[in-house]
């Protein structure tokens, strides 16, 4: 098997998310027919607008999903201050504030980014930069020292990098009728670094 074919075998294998193969079966048409049906499912060929057309270019169904999200996330949400106020005074204060600032503002370790690392899943969603966790774990004697350094730099200067504030959308198919732009559901992917900073701040 040449070095292409083998590449897109491993490609296949690892999206169609099987976790094993049985010891000297050969890679065949079964894996890449597993890929080949969740790629097809994900991918959205038409759409209904407001006016209750059906469309099926990328431009008109890019443009039914911008008006979509963008008015259901811009709708005004009227607040009840007094029974946000009411709720916040029945909470428990379950934690020394002083004590809490304290540790809060102390820089973060290199050992609670090896912590975070390590408690992250494998195998997770795609990143924006298709650098994974596993990468992260196999050149971390490489890096740790410099992602630290810049962890610990972004909280006195309270701003994120381009690529840490980026995020990809992807549309995700839910059940019902997937012509109706509701019966998407939209996820972020982050880049990893983003994501183990979130696990430290948390």
């Amino acid at each position: 098997m040449d070095n292409q074919l083998r590449s897109e075998v491993e490609g296949a294998f690892i999206r169609s998310r099987i976790k094993y193969l049985k010891d000297g079966e050969k890679p065949s048409a079964f894996f890449f027919r597993q890929e080949s049906r969740r790629s097809s499912k994900k991918i959205i060929q038409s759409v209904r607008n407001d006016s209750g057309d059906i469309v099926t270019s990328d431009n008109d169904i890019s443009y039914v999903f911008h008006n979509f999200y963008s008015n259901l996330f811009s709708r005004e949400h009227h607040v009840n201050h007094n029974l946000q106020n009411d709720f916040i005074q029945c909470l428990k204060q379950i934690v020394d504030p002083i004590i809490d600032r304290e540790d809060l503002d102390r820089p973060i370790t290199l050992e609670e980014v090896i912590a975070a690392l390590v408690s992250a899943s494998n195998n997770k969603s795609p990143e924006i930069n298709d650098i994974p966790y596993e990468f992260y774990r196999k050149f971390f004697n490489v890096i740790d020292n410099d992602l630290t350094n810049v962890y610990n730099k972004i909280f006195p200067v309270g701003a994120l990098s381009v690529s840490q504030r980026t995020a990809l959308i992807s549309l995700i198919p839910q059940k019902g009728d997937l012509e109706n732009p509701k019966n998407w559901r939209p996820v972020s992917l982050f880049n990893t670094d983003y994501k183990l900073l979130t696990s430290l701040a948390g």
